[in-house]
């Protein structure tokens, strides 16, 4: 009886959760002009939307800075990440602090100490005050994530790769760095995935010229009541099943026995 419970109340828990997933299919098909009531089915909405060349070239945008910021993000957080872990200084622990610190700052307020220092720099509107601020989002996501991989990582093999002849740098690579490449692989989608989603930055520090997808489609949902940000989610997430089946595999999540 009580497994039977559990059971319902997973699923239970499960339907809760795609709840806004299956609602935003439902919308992104409807032949209504607003997403509700549904009065048909139509992929109207999804022709609409993927005839939209700014829209694509915004997202193309998006995913560039996202995919180079987090490469930026994940050699410099190896970098603190091994000298935090192998250190043996007391101001370590402050660096730690300050490292993960961002995440628990709000990312309006961030975006707002960002706007202040571009325009201190005459960086308003430019790609690079966007790169900068997203790689204050993404820098915390990859540096706790290697710093808990090395936690948990023997150094013996390195220094016996090192004996036997291996550099370093070699050394490093192909043990310890090896290692963690399970996490680092999770943190850096994780990474992209934050960047490309956030649509605060990019309304306090992107201009015309560099809209990010996430800033245009907000807008265009402050502003219009159809379905075409609908189909946007949908393409999205469709897009992102490679990478959830990919952070799946890699944390070795095959099936579910409980189920």
């Amino acid at each position: 009886m009580t497994k039977i419970a559990c059971r319902i109340l997973t699923y239970l828990i499960l339907v809760f959760i795609c709840l806004p997933l299956i609602l935003l299919v439902l919308a992104s098909i409807n032949d209504n002009d607003v997403p509700y009531p549904i009065t048909g089915f139509s992929l109207r909405w999804f022709n609409e939307a993927l005839s939209r060349p700014d829209y694509l070239m915004a997202a193309l945008r998006s995913m560039s800075i996202s995919v180079a910021v987090t490469i930026l993000a994940g050699v410099l957080a190896i970098l603190l990440a091994v000298a935090v872990i192998r250190g043996r200084g007391r101001w370590l622990k402050a660096v730690n602090f300050l490292a993960i610190s961002p995440i628990f700052v709000p990312t309006s307020v961030l975006a707002f100490a960002m706007l202040v220092m571009a325009a201190a720099m005459g960086l308003i509107g430019s790609v690079a005050i966007l790169l900068l601020a997203y790689l204050v989002v993404a820098f915390p996501l990859m540096y706790r994530a290697l710093v808990g991989a090395l936690q948990h990582v023997n150094t013996d093999v390195e220094d016996a790769a090192r004996v036997f002849g291996m550099s370093r740098t070699r050394a490093f690579t192909a043990t310890t760095l090896r290692a963690v490449s399970r996490g680092a692989t999770v943190a850096a989608i994780m990474a992209v995935v934050a960047v490309f989603n956030d649509a605060v930055i990019g309304t306090f520090l992107g201009s015309v010229k560099n809209q990010t997808f996430a800033m245009m489609l907000f807008a265009y949902m402050a502003n219009e009541y159809d379905s075409v940000a609908a189909a946007y989610g949908v393409l999205m997430l469709l897009a992102a099943i490679p990478f959830i089946i990919l952070v799946n595999r890699v944390m070795g999540v095959q099936r579910f026995k409980a189920m």
